[in-house]
């Protein structure tokens, strides 16, 4: 009888984990999906700027204007927030291995944002920027 207790106790553990794991896999997934949609969408806007001809070549100066902007976003973000430094990855597995866990969620929503409006600017935010 002890057994049977004992099983059904472990396959609904399991199940729940699994569930779980499905939740914020699939959350996960669309957020990183709506991410990049949304770099595409602001990317083609980019195209919507004038281009001028100099000499016979053509030159567009989108990227200029959305760099700008972009920068100018992020310099307002990061007055607004009086964030020191951005978080990436290594600070989040750093905290995750601290027993007092100072993870900083604010900084590090900050710094997702301003991946997406760097990137969304035509700025490279590297491989792991967006994390």
């Amino acid at each position: 009888m002890e057994d049977k207790k004992y099983i059904s106790s472990v396959v609904t553990d399991l199940i729940k984990i699994v569930l779980i794991g499905l939740f914020f896999g699939v959350l996960v997934a669309l957020v990183a999906h709506l991410f990049v949609e949304g770099v595409k969408f602001f990317s083609l806007s980019r195209d919507l700027f004038t281009k001028i001809e100099i000499g016979g070549f053509l030159f567009g100066y989108g990227h200029v204007i959305t760099l700008t902007v972009a920068a100018l976003l992020i310099a307002f973000i990061k007055q607004t927030l009086a964030i020191g430094r951005w978080e990436g990855p290594g600070d989040s597995i750093f905290a995750a291995h601290r027993t007092d866990n100072e993870l900083n969620v604010q900084t590090g929503l900050a710094s997702t944002l301003v991946a997406f409006i760097s990137a969304s600017g035509g700025a490279s935010v590297g491989q792991y920027g967006p994390l």
